[in-house]
């Protein structure tokens, strides 16, 4: 309890990277504390951030705002990791373009899963709607309906 609410105290001051460096710290006294990997996937670092959004929803008892904002997270990391891995023209290698696929169809499954169990008046729904539609598209590209009724 005490780390969570100095986490919760550096989140509140703005000192991201205190709260990250507390919760990795915390992570390995005890790994089964969602919040922890939250506040570790506030990082900077996506990769990083990525793998603790997977590891928090792996949690066994966790609340559901803990992983309505773990699936957020984790639908931002991954999206923006394939679009820059889709966006960097220098490296043209099939293995790549497997990749960054893999990071977009990991996020709109987790788009997907956080439509399905969020409140439909969460204030990050809009976002994880338009996530889902861009990643619809990009993904099946002429494979939509002209009549949208995938959506």
């Amino acid at each position: 309890m005490a780390d969570t609410l100095e986490m919760k105290f550096f989140l509140m001051r703005k000192r991201v990277s205190d709260a990250v460096a507390l919760a990795q710290r915390a992570v390995e006294r005890n790994a089964q504390v969602a919040y922890f990997y939250y506040v570790m996937s506030l990082t900077t670092d996506m990769p990083a951030g990525l793998r603790a959004c997977k590891k928090g929803l792996k949690c066994r008892q966790i609340t559901p705002f803990v992983r309505t904002a773990l699936l957020m997270r984790a639908v931002d990391h991954a999206a923006q990791l394939g679009i820059s891995k889709l966006a960097d023209v220098t490296i043209v290698k099939a293995s790549v373009r497997e990749e960054a696929v893999a990071f977009l169809v990991s996020a709109q499954e987790d788009a997907k899963t956080f439509i399905s169990v969020a409140p439909p008046d969460s204030r990050h729904m809009p976002k994880m709607l338009d996530w889902s539609i861009m990643l619809t598209l990009a993904l099946r590209g002429k494979e939509v309906s002209t009549d949208l009724s995938e959506f």
